[in-house]
Protein backbone atom coordinates (compact mmCIF):
# COMPACT_ATOMS: atom_id res chain seq x y z
CA UNK A 1 0.00 0.00 0.00
CA UNK A 2 2.63 2.13 0.78
CA UNK A 3 3.84 1.83 -3.06
CA UNK A 4 0.65 2.96 -4.24
CA UNK A 5 0.43 5.75 -1.86
CA UNK A 6 3.43 7.07 -2.90
CA UNK A 7 2.27 6.62 -6.14
CA UNK A 8 -0.48 8.45 -5.76
CA UNK A 9 1.65 11.09 -3.92
CA UNK A 10 4.26 11.51 -7.05
CA UNK A 11 1.42 11.83 -9.63
CA UNK A 12 -0.33 14.10 -7.68
CA UNK A 13 2.67 16.68 -7.09
CA UNK A 14 3.94 16.21 -10.37
CA UNK A 15 0.42 16.60 -11.61
CA UNK A 16 0.23 19.87 -9.79
CA UNK A 17 3.47 20.65 -10.70
CA UNK A 18 2.40 20.16 -14.43
CA UNK A 19 -0.89 22.02 -14.33
CA UNK A 20 1.14 24.74 -12.39
CA UNK A 21 3.61 25.49 -14.88
CA UNK A 22 0.55 25.30 -18.15
CA UNK A 23 -1.04 27.75 -15.98
CA UNK A 24 2.57 29.93 -16.16
CA UNK A 25 2.98 29.63 -20.08
CA UNK A 26 -0.61 30.49 -20.35
CA UNK A 27 0.05 33.73 -18.08
CA UNK A 28 3.47 33.74 -19.89
CA UNK A 29 2.07 33.43 -23.11
CA UNK A 30 -1.25 36.23 -23.03
CA UNK A 31 1.60 39.07 -21.42
CA UNK A 32 3.95 38.13 -23.93
CA UNK A 33 1.34 38.34 -26.61
CA UNK A 34 0.31 42.31 -24.81
CA UNK A 35 3.73 42.92 -25.18
CA UNK A 36 4.21 42.01 -29.08
CA UNK A 37 1.05 44.23 -29.39
CA UNK A 38 2.76 47.33 -27.71
CA UNK A 39 6.09 46.28 -29.31
CA UNK A 40 3.68 46.81 -32.65
CA UNK A 41 2.30 49.76 -31.45
CA UNK A 42 5.02 51.69 -30.66
CA UNK A 43 6.94 50.96 -33.88
CA UNK A 44 4.27 51.99 -35.57
CA UNK A 45 3.97 55.01 -33.51
CA UNK A 46 7.93 55.31 -34.27
CA UNK A 47 7.54 54.97 -38.17
CA UNK A 48 4.76 57.90 -38.60
CA UNK A 49 7.24 60.44 -36.28
CA UNK A 50 9.63 59.67 -38.76
CA UNK A 51 7.70 59.87 -41.40
CA UNK A 52 7.08 63.53 -40.12
CA UNK A 53 10.35 64.10 -39.22
CA UNK A 54 11.70 63.64 -42.73
CA UNK A 55 8.63 65.71 -44.03
CA UNK A 56 9.70 67.98 -41.60
CA UNK A 57 13.32 68.05 -42.93
CA UNK A 58 11.80 68.26 -46.89
CA UNK A 59 9.91 71.56 -46.27
CA UNK A 60 12.81 73.22 -44.49
CA UNK A 61 15.38 72.55 -47.27
CA UNK A 62 12.27 73.84 -49.55
CA UNK A 63 12.24 77.43 -47.92
CA UNK A 64 14.91 79.09 -49.13
CA UNK A 65 14.05 77.69 -52.62
CA UNK A 66 10.22 78.81 -52.70
CA UNK A 67 11.13 82.51 -50.97
CA UNK A 68 13.74 82.93 -54.13
CA UNK A 69 10.77 81.51 -56.48
CA UNK A 70 8.27 83.63 -54.22
CA UNK A 71 10.39 86.63 -55.34
CA UNK A 72 11.00 85.02 -58.98
CA UNK A 73 7.06 84.88 -59.71
CA UNK A 74 6.61 88.80 -57.72
CA UNK A 75 8.50 90.06 -59.97
CA UNK A 76 7.34 88.94 -63.03
CA UNK A 77 4.45 90.98 -62.86
CA UNK A 78 5.32 94.43 -63.88
CA UNK A 79 4.82 97.24 -61.52
CA UNK A 80 1.44 99.79 -61.83
CA UNK A 81 3.92 102.36 -62.77
CA UNK A 82 5.41 100.23 -65.70
CA UNK A 83 1.68 99.86 -67.15
CA UNK A 84 1.93 103.24 -68.44
CA UNK A 85 3.73 101.51 -71.76
CA UNK A 86 1.24 99.00 -72.05
CA UNK A 87 -0.45 100.08 -74.60
CA UNK A 88 2.55 101.63 -76.73
CA UNK A 89 3.21 97.60 -76.73
CA UNK A 90 0.69 96.47 -77.82
CA UNK A 91 0.25 99.24 -80.62
CA UNK A 92 4.00 98.40 -81.47
CA UNK A 93 2.37 94.56 -81.88
CA UNK A 94 -0.47 95.17 -83.85
CA UNK A 95 1.51 97.60 -86.05
CA UNK A 96 4.03 94.80 -86.81
CA UNK A 97 0.86 92.13 -87.55
CA UNK A 98 -0.67 95.06 -90.41
CA UNK A 99 -3.72 96.18 -87.79
CA UNK A 100 -5.25 99.34 -87.13
CA UNK A 101 -5.02 99.74 -83.29
CA UNK A 102 -7.06 101.77 -80.67
CA UNK A 103 -6.82 101.28 -76.75
CA UNK A 104 -8.40 102.59 -73.71
CA UNK A 105 -7.90 101.44 -70.23
CA UNK A 106 -11.37 101.74 -68.13
CA UNK A 107 -10.75 100.46 -64.64
CA UNK A 108 -8.29 99.80 -62.29
CA UNK A 109 -8.43 97.93 -59.04
CA UNK A 110 -5.07 97.94 -56.66
CA UNK A 111 -2.86 95.59 -55.95
CA UNK A 112 -3.02 93.40 -52.44
CA UNK A 113 -0.79 91.51 -50.13
CA UNK A 114 -2.60 88.47 -51.82
CA UNK A 115 -3.79 89.55 -55.00
CA UNK A 116 -2.06 91.12 -57.92
CA UNK A 117 -3.64 94.49 -59.34
CA UNK A 118 -5.94 94.57 -62.48
CA UNK A 119 -6.33 97.33 -64.72
CA UNK A 120 -9.39 97.14 -67.37
CA UNK A 121 -8.82 97.87 -70.91
CA UNK A 122 -10.36 97.75 -74.32
CA UNK A 123 -8.76 97.34 -77.78
CA UNK A 124 -10.30 97.83 -81.28
CA UNK A 125 -8.51 96.86 -84.08
CA UNK A 126 -8.67 96.14 -87.60
CA UNK A 127 -7.22 93.47 -90.17
CA UNK A 128 -7.33 90.52 -91.26
CA UNK A 129 -8.04 87.13 -89.29
CA UNK A 130 -3.93 85.77 -89.70
CA UNK A 131 -2.97 89.10 -88.63
CA UNK A 132 -5.54 88.96 -85.80
CA UNK A 133 -4.00 85.63 -84.88
CA UNK A 134 -0.26 86.32 -84.74
CA UNK A 135 -1.55 89.46 -82.44
CA UNK A 136 -2.74 87.52 -79.88
CA UNK A 137 -0.07 84.67 -80.04
CA UNK A 138 2.55 87.82 -79.64
CA UNK A 139 0.45 89.45 -76.83
CA UNK A 140 0.31 86.20 -75.25
CA UNK A 141 4.46 85.81 -75.06
CA UNK A 142 4.62 89.49 -74.41
CA UNK A 143 6.06 90.42 -70.69
CA UNK A 144 2.62 91.54 -69.68
CA UNK A 145 0.19 88.61 -67.58
CA UNK A 146 -3.34 89.75 -70.28
CA UNK A 147 -6.25 87.87 -69.80
CA UNK A 148 -9.29 88.76 -72.22
CA UNK A 149 -12.89 88.37 -71.50
CA UNK A 150 -14.36 89.19 -74.73
CA UNK A 151 -13.45 89.27 -78.36
CA UNK A 152 -15.73 90.26 -81.12
CA UNK A 153 -14.90 89.72 -84.35
CA UNK A 154 -17.08 91.22 -87.14
CA UNK A 155 -16.60 90.81 -90.55
CA UNK A 156 -16.12 93.73 -93.08
CA UNK A 157 -15.26 93.05 -97.03
CA UNK A 158 -12.69 90.29 -95.91
CA UNK A 159 -11.56 91.95 -93.31
CA UNK A 160 -12.45 92.17 -89.64
CA UNK A 161 -13.48 94.73 -87.17
CA UNK A 162 -12.24 93.37 -83.90
CA UNK A 163 -13.18 94.86 -80.15
CA UNK A 164 -11.37 92.99 -77.02
CA UNK A 165 -11.80 93.87 -73.43
CA UNK A 166 -9.29 92.33 -71.37
CA UNK A 167 -7.05 92.96 -68.06
CA UNK A 168 -3.88 93.40 -67.37
CA UNK A 169 -2.14 92.26 -63.98
CA UNK A 170 0.65 93.73 -62.13
CA UNK A 171 1.95 94.07 -58.35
Amino acid sequence: MDFKKALVRNISWSAAVLILMIAFLIFLGMDVSDRVALIKSQRQDLLLRLHAFDSLAALRSDVGRAEELSISLENSLPARDQLINFSNALEEIATDNGLEFGFSFESESASTETTPGINNFTITSQGTYANFVRFLNEVEDSRYFVGFSLIDLTSRNGEFAITMKGRVFSR
